[in-house]
């Protein structure tokens, strides 16, 4: 009976370490592509920006995707909306133009970080729980064998 038993978890514990295995290279891969296709569309922006005749050409450029090309769209929108006066006056947009710049950018940033990294964390969360698991199962098979 022992033996069936211990039989039955260790092949339970290959098949979770088999499953976590597929579902960790299915992140990688899925990541890497992720990463390349952002990688990509970075190079097309660049490219498009430093071939641009001046800053104001390079204002204008449109259909780009991709980190740099938002990043580089908010910096724009924001030089655009003080230059020509757009900005609320009140006591809350009382930035001047390079403070107000840097902030947009910042938190443009933050959100292409957050957007890169937000499958990361139901990832964490499902590594842990079939770690779990494992460490549960293991700790099966070490009962079994003290009988």
């Amino acid at each position: 009976m022992a033996d069936i038993a211990t039989g039955l978890i260790v092949d339970g514990t290959l098949d979770v370490l088999i499953a976590s295995s597929v579902v960790t290279w299915g992140l990688i891969l899925i990541k890497g592509i992720q990463h390349a296709r952002i990688s990509y569309h970075n190079r097309q922006f660049n490219k498009a920006f430093w071939g641009a005749a001046n800053i104001q050409a390079a204002a204008q450029l449109e259909n780009l995707q991709g980190p740099a090309a938002r990043v580089a769209g908010i910096g724009f929108d924001t030089l655009i909306e003080t230059d020509s006066g757009a900005t609320t006056h009140d006591l809350e947009h009382t930035w001047d133009k390079q403070e107000l710049l840097d902030r947009r950018l910042r938190q443009q940033t933050q959100k292409e970080r957050g957007s890169l990294e937000s499958g990361l964390a139901g990832d964490h969360r499902q590594y842990f729980t079939v770690r779990r698991s494992i460490r549960h199962g293991l700790g099966d098979y070490g009962r079994f064998d003290q009988h």
